[in-house]
């Protein structure tokens, strides 16, 4: 495989709705304030555009989450960074669990180790479709294989549902304190 391309599409729409409440009564309540006209159309106006302003800013980047692994390495675009590693750097693929804002979920993601210590997370890959998973999974195995860095995931464990599936690898944090 040259290049593969996967962005949950569940993960997407959560960031999209997400962006448009908190961008939308971010901008509207901050608008409201600038203004100091409460009751007035003036207000009512100013914080209709807050929050149209608020939600266009923060929108875009929503959309934008994704993967990316190709022979040079792997790009991961979460909503507040963009980190792009090379196979050199890496020292680790596995799974993470990412906690999710809504009721203390937490779901099962793409993590790779760099040899630094850091653990770089993409949360972008929670709520992947199988075929998905499929794909992402064996084009990060190939290449890492490919480079000598081990491989501690597989579809399953990147599965979100109500299976009752259990894990069959550690998460990347537990192999890096020893429990493994």
């Amino acid at each position: 495989m040259d290049r593969c391309f996967v962005a949950s599409v569940r993960a997407r729409i959560s960031s999209f709705l997400w962006c448009l409440a908190a961008g939308g009564f971010g901008g509207g309540y901050l608008a409201y304030l600038l203004t100091r006209a409460s009751g007035t159309s003036i207000a009512t106006a100013a914080v209709v555009f807050g929050s149209v302003l608020g939600s266009a800013l923060t929108v875009p980047r929503a959309l934008r989450l994704g993967v990316e692994v190709d022979g040079g390495g792997i790009r991961i675009r979460n909503y507040f960074h963009t980190w792009a590693a090379t196979w050199g750097e890496i020292d680790l693929v596995g799974r993470e669990r990412y906690a999710r804002a809504q009721f203390g979920v937490y779901v099962p993601v793409l993590a790779v180790r760099l040899r630094s210590g850091r653990i770089l997370s993409a949360q972008a890959t929670w709520g992947l479709f199988g075929k998905s998973r499929e794909r992402l999974v064996s084009s990060v195995a190939e290449h890492a294989r490919a480079n000598g860095i081990p491989v501690e995931v597989s579809a399953d464990d990147l599965h979100f549902g109500w299976r009752g599936a259990k894990p069959t690898h550690w998460t990347v944090r537990e192999i890096t304190r020893g429990f493994r």
